[in-house]
C-alpha cells in the first residue's frame, strides 16, 4: 500500500467500523519513523447528502481532537488532517498499550478496589473532556487502553464525538444526528440520538461493572417492568457507596443520575480511604521560618509517571547561625559605680524545627523482601538493569501502614491501584503483589495479587 499524504507508511490494520478505517502506521518524514494512528473516513458515494454530513462531522473531529489532546495527556493527540484522492484523514497519537477489554478477558474480573481506581481516573478524564463540550458517545472496555509506558487509563476512538449538543442539518432530508455508540453500553437517550454529558457517566459505571463481573451488560438480569438492571444481584458484596454510585449512573432517565463527571467523583470519594496521590511537582517547596500549612491539589488531569519520573523533591530548609555578643562594662575608680537600671527581659523563643518530610502516598508492585539492606540493594540494581526504571525499595519505617521489618524491594511504583494491578498482571512473578505506601491514618495494608485464571 503506498504511503498516505505521502509520508505515513501503513504497518497493519487496527480496525474498521461504519465510519472509516483504522491502521498503524509511521511517519517516513521523521527521523524516529514515529509511529501513528490514521484513520481514514469510509466514502459513502450511494448516499451525497449522508457524505456530505459525514465529511463535515469529520472535519469537526479534527478541531475536537485538538482541542482534547492539548487538555490532557491521557487522551491521544492529534499529529495532523489531511484530505486526499476525495478521503479524509485523521493522524494521531499512537498509545502502546492493552485495552481494558483484553485485559479483562485474559485475567478475569478484578477486585473492588481496582474497580473502584479506574472509575476516579475515569472520572477525573472525563470532567476534561466534558468541560471542553465534548461528549464521548462511545466509553466501553474496548476504548480504554492501558498504557503500557505508565499502566494510565486512556479513553481512545474519539471518533464518536459530538461537540456540545450543537445540531446542525447537511441537507434537508438528512438529520445531523447520527446514532453513535455501542448497544449495551448506550443509555436510552442516546439510542434516540440525543446523548449528553450523562450518556458517557452510564456506559462508563457499566466498563466498570464490567471489571468487576466479567459480564457485558446483555448478560446482566434486567428487571422486566422498569428496564434496570439488577447487577446488584450478581455483586451482593459490593461496598454500599459504590453501590450507590453506580446505581444512579445507570438510572434510565438521565435527570436520575450525575450531572457531571465531578458531581460523580465527588459522590463517592467521601468514602474513599485511599490517600489521594500527590506527585512530587505538585508538592510545594518549605519555605524558610513558614512551614507549610496545605499541600497543592493536582490538576484534574494528573500527568503522566513519565512526567514526574527524575524530579527530585528540591526540599531547602534554613540554616541557623548563632553568634557571639561582646559587653563592655566601665568601672569609675572616684565614687561607687552606679548600678543601672535592668534591661527590660526579652524572651527569644526558640526557633521552630522544620517541618517533616511529608513522603506522598503511591502503590508499588512488590518483588521481594530481604533482611540485609545490601541484598535489597543489589535486587534493585538487578530490575533497574532489566528495565524498571522506578524500581526501589521500602526501609522499615518509611511508611507507617507497610508494616514490615524486612527492606520491601518493588519493581515500579504507580499512581492507582488500577495501574498496578496492570502491570502486575504482565510481571509474571508468582509472590508478587500490589500494595499502598502511605503515612495516612488509617491507610489499609491490604495486599492485591494477581488473579489466577
Amino acid at each position: 500500500m503506498p504511503a498516505i499524504g505521502q509520508r505515513y507508511h501503513i504497518l497493519k490494520q487496527l480496525g474498521s467500523g461504519g465510519f472509516g478505517e483504522t491502521f498503524l502506521a509511521e511517519d517516513t518524514q521523521l527521523p524516529s519513523r514515529q509511529r501513528c494512528v490514521i484513520k481514514k473516513l469510509k466514502p459513502t458515494h450511494s448516499n451525497p447528502s449522508l457524505r456530505t454530513l459525514l465529511q463535515e462531522r469529520f472535519e469537526r473531529e479534527a478541531v475536537v481532537l485538538e482541542q482534547l489532546g492539548n487538555a490532557c495527556d491521557r487522551i491521544p493527540r492529534l499529529y495532523a488532517y489531511f484530505a486526499e484522492g476525495g478521503e479524509f484523514y485523521l493522524v494521531q497519537e499512537w498509545i502502546d498499550g492493552q485495552t481494558l477489554g483484553d485485559f479483562i478477558e485474559k485475567q478475569g474480573p478484578q477486585s473492588e478496589a481496582f474497580g473502584r481506581s479506574l472509575l476516579v481516573d475515569l472520572l477525573n478524564t472525563l470532567e476534561v473532556v466534558h468541560g471542553q463540550g465534548i461528549v464521548h458517545r462511545d466509553l466501553k472496555p474496548e476504548n480504554v487502553m492501558l498504557r503500557h509506558r505508565d499502566r494510565a487509563a486512556v479513553p481512545i476512538d474519539f471518533g464518536a464525538v459530538k461537540e456540545g449538543l450543537r445540531a446542525t442539518m447537511a441537507a434537508q432530508t438528512v438529520p445531523s444526528s447520527i446514532i453513535i455508540g455501542t448497544p449495551g453500553f448506550m443509555p436510552p437517550e442516546q439510542a434516540a440520538g440525543k446523548p449528553i454529558f450523562a450518556s458517557d457517566l452510564y456506559s462508563l459505571a457499566l466498563t466498570v461493572l464490567y471489571v468487576l463481573t466479567g459480564r457485558c451488560p446483555q448478560e446482566l438480569p434486567m428487571d422486566p417492568e422498569t428496564g434496570e438492571l439488577r447487577w446488584q444481584d450478581v455483586l451482593p458484596r459490593l461496598a454500599p457507596d459504590l453501590t450507590r454510585v453506580l446505581q444512579t449512573a445507570l438510572q434510565p432517565h438521565p435527570r436520575d443520575r450525575y450531572p457531571t463527571a465531578a458531581a460523580m467523583r465527588q459522590a463517592l470519594m467521601p468514602a474513599q480511604t485511599t490517600p489521594p496521590v500527590v506527585s512530587p511537582q505538585t508538592m510545594p517547596l518549605a519555605q524558610p521560618q513558614t512551614p507549610p500549612a496545605t499541600v497543592a491539589v493536582a490538576s484534574t488531569c494528573a500527568p503522566s509517571l513519565d512526567a514526574v519520573r527524575g524530579r527530585g523533591m528540591g526540599w531547602a530548609w534554613p540554616v541557623l547561625m548563632g553568634g557571639a555578643i561582646a559587653v563592655g562594662v566601665a568601672f569609675k575608680t572616684s565614687r561607687p559605680a552606679e548600678v543601672p537600671p535592668a534591661p527590660p527581659v526579652v524572651t527569644v523563643p526558640a526557633p521552630e524545627p522544620p517541618p517533616p518530610t511529608i513522603q506522598p502516598a503511591f502503590y508499588f508492585l512488590a518483588d521481594s523482601a530481604y533482611g540485609n539492606p545490601e541484598n535489597a540493594a543489589n535486587r534493585v540494581r538487578a530490575l533497574t538493569e532489566q528495565g524498571y526504571a522506578e524500581a526501589g525499595r521500602l526501609v522499615p519505617g518509611d511508611f507507617a501502614n507497610v508494616r514490615s521489618d524486612l527492606h520491601v524491594v518493588y519493581a515500579g511504583r504507580y499512581p492507582n491501584l488500577a495501574a498496578c494491578m496492570a502491570a502486575l498482571a504482565a510481571y509474571g512473578q508468582p509472590d508478587a503483589y500490589c500494595a499502598l505506601a502511605s503515612n495516612e491514618v488509617g491507610a489499609p495494608d491490604t495486599r492485591h495479587f494477581a488473579q489466577v485464571p
